[in-house]
Order: structure tokens, then C-alpha cells, then sequence
């Protein structure tokens, strides 16, 4: 009886540990993702002023264009 307590209980901090594990791999691809979030965030943002301003740079050529014509 002794014995089998003891493997249950060996058993259980063997299952203990790799919850352990899986919890930590777990919070690192959190961390990962939301580092890509904020990568994929800040990449938007840059596309945005980039669009914004080549339509304001092409806004300015077309006007000159005009003005020329």
C-alpha cells in the first residue's frame, strides 16, 4: 500500500512539474505575440504616414501640374 502511495505521489509531482512547463511555454508565445502585435502595430503606424504623405506629395505634383497647364 505504502509502495503504490508513493508512486501516485511520484506521479503527481511528475504531472505537477509539466503543468509547470507547459504554463511557462505558455507565457513566453504570450510574449511573443504580443511583441509581434506591437511589431505588426508599429508597421501599420509607419504605412500610414508613408501613404499620407506620398497623397500629399502627389497632391502638391498634381496642383503644380495644373498650374503648369
Amino acid at each position: 500500500m505504502e509502495d503504490s502511495v508513493g508512486r501516485v505521489s511520484n506521479s503527481i509531482q511528475e504531472e505537477t512539474r509539466s503543468i509547470e512547463s507547459i504554463n511557462q511555454q505558455k507565457e513566453m508565445v504570450i510574449k511573443v505575440i504580443e511583441e509581434i502585435t506591437a511589431v505588426s502595430q508599429q508597421t501599420t503606424a509607419s504605412s500610414e504616414e508613408i501613404a499620407s504623405s506620398m497623397e500629399e506629395q502627389f497632391g502638391a505634383y498634381a496642383g503644380e501640374f495644373q498650374i503648369k497647364n
